[in-house]
């Protein structure tokens, strides 16, 4: 949870995706409506990527690791069947074509550190526009605690923060609140409005894992030079009977900070050093997040207000998981990767949440994280 203005999505790496109408039934989405809002968000914030949807620019260029990938799947296309993988580029908030005041991709490999053309969309460009309009007022170092209603009025209290962190407390009146305020907050802020202390609530966190690659046809070259730090290739593989759904995000790793891995090497620094320059342009970084058909862990407001999430490890303890995994792995491997060692995160340690608040009040189970 932040204060931050525009929330976590100032740090989004602008991967995007479009849940087919089946998809959006199980979440209790009606996909008509869905269809119209993607179209009009496509054209809002500017959408590069394969051609499957209106309005979407056209991909951003791939680098020489992804070029070769696309290549050998491709080629492989039927053992990568065997398995339902899939490899395509992503979708990706990232501007390839002019858009307004925005500029396109530069390729500089700097796109999360210095955008200045503001090729990749920040929740920050929307409250920009709408704060040129007379009806809206954006107030910052707000924290909404709870909601009180009435027949005929809602009204809001929480506390204004100032920048010597003192506490002012406040209460708008309006007819009415929209509450958008992520998973974790939503459900503290309607708990606390409910006065549902010590209840657990159904919480969703999308269990993930970094696998870095060696590409080996790479090795010796040094690649391009103009070329995005974004998702470079989507991996995707649907769930089956024996295993859950599972995509992998392919980055190309390109460190400007080569001592960090130098303690991570048993060789003198000389040695070390010509190995780091050797093989690091050919590393590839896949990160890989598994799909949470239900809720996999639970939130619990206490009495004193503290939040806790509960989150019982999965990922190396459950076969299906471990056999996502594997299948991914043969995956990579087809298209030429060579992954080498697999680190997997905390539970939790992903922002991508869901769950806490049911979408519908006829179904209170139907929740999914993606």
């Amino acid at each position: 949870q932040t204060l931050a203005e525009g929330g976590l999505a100032s740090a989004w790496g602008g991967a995007c995706t479009y849940f087919d109408d089946t998809t959006l039934r199980d979440l209790g989405l009606p996909p008509q409506e869905m269809r119209r809002s993607y179209e009009e968000l496509t054209r809002m914030i500017g959408i590069s990527g394969p051609p499957l949807h209106p309005h979407v620019q056209p991909p951003l260029h791939p680098d020489h690791h992804a070029r070769l990938l696309l290549a050998a799947a491709s080629h492989r296309s039927e053992r990568l069947a065997a398995i339902h993988a899939t490899v395509r580029q992503p979708h990706s908030a990232m501007l390839t074509e002019t858009l307004g005041q925005r500029r396109p991709c530069m390729y500089n490999d700097l796109e999360y550190y210095s955008d200045a053309d503001q090729s990749l969309y920040r929740a920050n460009f929307t409250l920009d526009e709408l704060r040129k309009n007379t009806y809206f007022t954006y107030t910052p170092h707000v924290r909404i605690e709870r909601i009180e209603e009435t027949s005929n009025a809602a009204f809001v209290h929480g506390h204004l923060f100032s920048n010597n962190d003192v506490r002012t407390p406040i209460r708008e009146e309006g007819k009415v609140v929209i509450l958008a305020a992520g998973a974790m907050g939503t459900g503290r802020i309607l708990l606390e409005s409910l006065r549902c202390y010590d209840t657990p609530l159904p919480f969703i966190s999308k269990p993930h894992a970094f696998t870095a690659c060696l590409h080996p046809r790479t090795i010796g070259q040094t690649g391009d030079d103009r070329r995005s730090a974004l998702c470079q290739l989507l991996v995707t593989i649907p769930p089956t009977a024996s295993h859950v759904g599972v995509c992998t995000q392919l980055y190309s790793y390109r460190s400007f900070l080569l001592y960090r891995l130098l303690p991570q090497l048993s060789f003198p620094i000389p040695e070390s050093l010509n190995i780091l320059r050797l093989f690091t342009p050919s590393l590839m970084i896949a990160g890989i997040r598994f799909a949470s058909p239900g809720a996999n862990g639970t939130m619990t407001l206490t009495r004193n207000g503290v939040l806790s999430i509960h989150i019982p490890e999965q990922v190396q303890s459950n076969v299906r998981y471990r056999r996502a995994l594997r299948d991914m792995k043969r995956a990579l491997r087809i298209v030429g990767l060579l992954p080498l060692r697999t680190r997997f995160m905390p539970e939790g340690s992903s922002f991508h949440y869901a769950g806490a608040v049911p979408i519908t009040s006829a179904d209170t189970t139907t929740l999914n994280a993606e």
